[in-house]
């Protein structure tokens, strides 16, 4: 089995011996005649753990809060696609829950037996966040931040590489 490793975050990943990607490294593309950017895969349009969070999101009427939940739920979503094109097994991750709290704010969380990571989405941009909570049979962390100002792409593949190495 050989390693990749993600330049940014510096977190390694197996990659088996048995993934082929489906094109060449430089192919022609046939529409306009140039080549295809290689660094790029095609993303699936929807991943099944998000399903619920993107219901609930379009029945938001606060413009500005639906824009951060999708900005949220993209970055989620092409995070999970990619451990899939690198064939990871993500059976185990159930359904990201989403709901509508009274303070018109949006909570998604995956609960798990020993821990949960979660993200609000505020009316006010800069009070949304992210947290991690888990149980004595893990240490009992209590992580959180604010979402405004982070590289989130980055926070999301720290916290779900959190699931993939924990379950």
């Amino acid at each position: 089995m050989t390693f990749v490793q993600e330049t940014n975050s510096h977190i390694v990943y197996p990659l088996h011996n048995k993934l082929y990607y489906t094109f060449a490294n430089q192919p022609l593309d046939i529409t306009s005649g140039g080549n295809i950017e290689p660094h790029y895969l095609p993303l699936a349009t929807r991943t099944e753990e998000l399903t619920l969070a993107w219901e609930l999101v379009n029945d938001i009427e606060n413009a500005t809060m639906v824009g951060d939940a999708n900005t949220l739920l993209a970055s989620i979503q092409k995070t999970l696609s990619t451990f899939r094109q690198l064939q990871f097994d993500l059976g185990y991750i159930p359904q990201l829950q989403a709901h509508l709290l009274e303070d018109t704010s949006i909570l998604f969380e995956w609960i798990f037996d020993d821990y949960r990571i979660g993200f609000n989405i505020d009316p006010n941009p800069r009070e949304s966040g992210w947290f991690m909570l888990s149980n004595n049979n893990l240490g009992s962390i209590n992580a959180y931040g604010l979402i405004s100002g982070i590289d989130l792409d980055n926070q999301i593949l720290w916290l779900l590489n959190f699931i993939i190495s924990h379950s």
